[in-house]
């Protein structure tokens, strides 16, 4: 897999998306996300869990490093 500084948001191209943690977040997860470090998936019961979110506002799109997969 790609780093994440290597990607862009294929819908918008903002560089540099954030991954996303899944599963009940922990203090330091909630700390991280207020910096911007991440983004909280919650706790997905799906096959589907995309890796990384685009961090701009208004396009949050959802996506693999692997961008067939994509899902919004």
């Amino acid at each position: 897999m790609r780093a994440a500084s290597a990607l862009r948001c294929p819908l918008c191209a903002t560089a540099d998306p954030l991954p996303i943690v899944y599963g009940y977040p922990g203090p330091d997860h909630i700390r991280a996300a207020l910096r911007g470090e991440i983004a909280l998936g919650g706790e997905v019961h799906t096959a589907v869990r995309p890796a990384f979110e685009c961090r701009r506002d208004h396009c949050g799109h959802t996506f693999d490093a692997d961008v067939r997969s994509a899902a919004r």
